[in-house]
């Protein structure tokens, strides 16, 4: 399953300030938010050179929540190009300066990009899974019921890895209601296939497709063409379990298919500097 949500740039910052000059700080703001533009707009080199020059200016004017939120910055560059390790180093140096602040958003964002680098790469799910939990008791603390959703939606995924498939219901469980009334298509597409996931391996075949045809439907109205990748791997998984191989050749193609068309190869970007 692709990693989704959980790489967030920080686009919300906090005006929260102490006596240093405000003209100062609110530029390196936009200094930031514009790196996240163009990090949107698949502008990377664009983007971390952004993130560099406004993490320099953060440290001139020794703001550990604007250094945070650079180092932040850059660390999700390098996990764009799958350099996990070093983002885990930039995210750990965001977490540092983060701590030093009574910011409990920020302290949630970075937690929960450090949970996702270590689960989605599979450096450490254990580690991964402790992450989420931190960022979870932030998320709790804020009583921000978007990231206390999407964290246990990350959490029941990353049980699923481990095949402790009772301790991720009970977080999934505890979000559906949300996603159901709440929450936006991509919200409603992961728990979808995350519901897929679970009730195949729960051995309930037909339950688990009719979620895993929803989540490809939802794709489908709402034009969300790359989201088929996550349903088409788990239904070749799925398939191979019930050992129906000529549906999960089906999927395999149509999964190599969609491979081609939506991913071709990718211009590296030299982020080693």
């Amino acid at each position: 399953m692709k990693r989704f949500l959980t790489i967030l740039f920080l686009f919300a910052i906090s005006f929260s300030y102490s006596q240093t000059p405000q003209r100062e700080r609110k530029s390196i703001e936009k200094q930031i938010v514009e790196a996240g533009v163009h990090y949107r707009n698949e502008d990377f080199e664009k983007s971390l050179e952004i993130s560099k020059l406004a993490l320099v200016r953060s440290f001139k004017i020794n703001d550990p929540y604007l250094i945070a939120h650079s180092y932040n910055s850059i660390g999700v560059i390098y996990d764009e190009f799958s350099q996990s390790k070093r983002a885990i180093e930039f995210y750990d140096k965001a977490l540092k300066y983060a701590n030093k602040t009574e910011n409990d958003s920020l302290k949630d964002w970075i937690y929960s990009n450090l949970g996702s680098a270590y689960y989605y790469n599979k450096i450490d799910v254990k580690k991964g899974i402790a992450y989420y939990k931190k960022s979870l008791f932030y998320a709790e603390k804020i009583k921000d019921s978007t990231e206390i959703a999407y964290t246990k939606l990350n959490l029941a995924n990353a049980y699923f890895f481990y095949e402790d498939f009772d301790s991720g219901y009970e977080y999934l469980s505890q979000i559906r209601p949300y996603f159901e009334i709440k929450g936006d298509a991509e919200g409603k597409f992961y728990l979808l296939n995350a519901l897929g996931v679970y009730y195949s391996n729960e051995k309930h075949q037909k339950l688990a497709e009719d979620f895993f045809f929803k989540a490809l439907e939802l794709t489908k109205q709402k034009d969300m063409k790359s989201y088929a990748l996550n349903v088409y791997e788990n239904l070749v998984e799925h398939y191979k379990k019930y050992n129906n191989l000529d549906k999960a050749k089906f999927y395999s193609d149509k999964l190599r298919q969609i491979n081609k068309t939506l991913f071709p190869i990718k211009v590296n970007l030299n982020v080693s500097k």
